[in-house]
């Protein structure tokens, strides 16, 4: 992940560059570019979200990557692992930076996210498309309290949670720890700590076992 940061930031000004000259003839749909042009927005709306924080800049790269690949047919995604993924992670940066800037329209992004991954789950099964499954679940579930729709929300982390749980590889309490955080959250709100203590506690004690006391480096 620190090489892919590093890259990402070298890269932003040629790619800033492209969006200041062709960001227009994209969005009217006068110049159509190739769909390797959208590969590189997304990698910028993931950068500015995980490095930066700035929502409003990755949602509009991720628009733009999804101007470009929404261009393409139905049929060509279908068929092309490549094209499936790329296009879930448009709409999954989007669905993320609108949560967080407080947007109307997450919720149908994540659902397009969920449609594209157990597409892709029945034609090529790969374990980083149940983890994309599981990540989907749980940011649906940051949509829905957006909308005040806390039961459905607990539906979805919890499905999150055991999507998490049936990967194999690696240690699955760490896997877990974004839906259970948000489940534990959410429990206490509704004057339900020992529910959220019950999930978190095997995440925190797992997270420690992992990392020590004093992490610095791993991310939550």
């Amino acid at each position: 992940m620190v090489n892919r940061l590093i890259k990402c930031k070298s890269l932003f000004p040629h790619v800033e560059r492209i969006r200041v000259l062709f960001e227009d003839l994209i969005r009217s749909r006068v110049f159509k570019p190739s769909h390797r042009c959208a590969a590189l927005f997304n990698e910028v709306a993931w950068w500015y979200r995980l490095e930066r924080a700035y929502d409003d800049e990755a949602s509009n790269y991720a628009s733009l990557s999804l101007e470009i690949l929404n261009q393409i047919s139905k049929q060509e995604i279908e068929k092309s692992e490549e094209l499936n993924k790329m296009l879930s992670e448009s709409h999954q940066y989007r669905a993320v930076s609108l949560i967080f800037t407080d947007t109307p329209g997450s919720l149908a992004e994540v659902q397009a996210v969920i449609d594209l991954v157990i597409d892709r789950i029945k034609r090529w099964n790969r374990e980083e498309d149940a983890i994309q499954l599981a990540e989907s679940y749980n940011v649906n579930g940051m949509a829905l309290t957006r909308i005040k729709e806390d039961d459905r929300a607990i539906q979805s982390w919890w499905r999150s949670y055991e999507a998490f749980g049936n990967i194999t590889n690696g240690n699955k309490l760490l896997r877990q720890e974004w839906p259970a955080i948000h489940l534990a959250i959410i429990h206490s709100l509704r004057n339900e700590a020992k529910k959220g203590e019950k999930i978190l506690l095997p995440v925190l004690k797992a997270r420690e076992e992992a990392f020590g006391k004093d992490d610095k480096i791993s991310m939550v």
